[in-house]
């Protein structure tokens, strides 16, 4: 059973990816400012990104008699927590920067598959009328526990698609699979950019299809 946010803000840095570094921003004004590579692509704006309901909350409910007991404990244990340990794991081996002006991004998807109905209440207001539902995100957000400067952030935001098993082939398929190739055309299209970091009239106001132009190289 999944409780769908009220206040749906996105994910910030969605989708992680390993292996490319973060992108500075600069306009005429002298101002600078650092994206991570799915914001600079901006991801967010991506039907992917966006169509699915976003939920913080869910449990396990174990029918008892006409009642539902709710369990929060065992899924974070068997969910949650496995595949925020192994997106961890997986972002540190691939977190080398560029290797002789290369890189070697890697768009990584957490996906929990669920043979079991899903249940999704869309409001406090609705909490005696849930719906089915085949396809939501998880956000959560954890502490860092490899915090490397007093000015990173002390938490790591995570999102989860859980997928029904009879959806499984047509979220791979319709949803995931564009999702990637799209990703992929927009992160060759600012190859440079990744590299250098990019000029833009307002980095303030950055949106993908405004003009963008590598950082000159300085010259002695």
């Amino acid at each position: 059973m999944f409780f769908k946010k009220v206040a749906d803000f996105g994910i910030p840095g969605f989708p992680v990816i390993a292996g490319c570094p973060n992108v500075e921003l600069r306009d005429g004004t002298g101002r600078s400012r650092t994206l991570s590579f799915s914001s600079l692509l901006c991801a967010d704006q991506l039907s992917f990104a966006k169509e699915p309901p976003l939920c913080s909350v869910f449990s396990q409910a174990v029918l008892s008699g006409k009642q539902a007991e709710l369990s929060g404990e065992e899924p974070y244990k068997g969910i949650i927590l496995p595949l925020v340990k192994v997106l961890d794991y997986v972002r540190d081996l691939w977190s080398g920067t560029a290797n002789g002006g290369r890189l070697y991004p890697k768009m990584l998807v957490t996906i929990c598959v669920v043979h079991s109905p899903m249940v999704l209440v869309e409001s406090p207001q609705k909490t005696n009328d849930p719906v089915l539902i085949p396809w939501l995100r998880v956000a959560r957000q954890e502490a860092k526990s490899n915090k490397r400067s007093p000015w990173e952030s002390s938490h790591q935001h995570y999102a989860i698609d859980v997928v029904h098993v009879d959806f499984f082939d047509s979220f791979a398929k319709d949803k995931l699979l564009p999702f990637a190739a799209e990703f992929f055309q927009r992160a060759s299209r600012v190859a440079e950019i990744l590299r250098k970091g990019g000029v833009v009239d307002d980095v303030t106001a950055w949106k993908w299809g405004q003009t963008i132009t590598p950082i000159p190289r300085k010259t002695s």
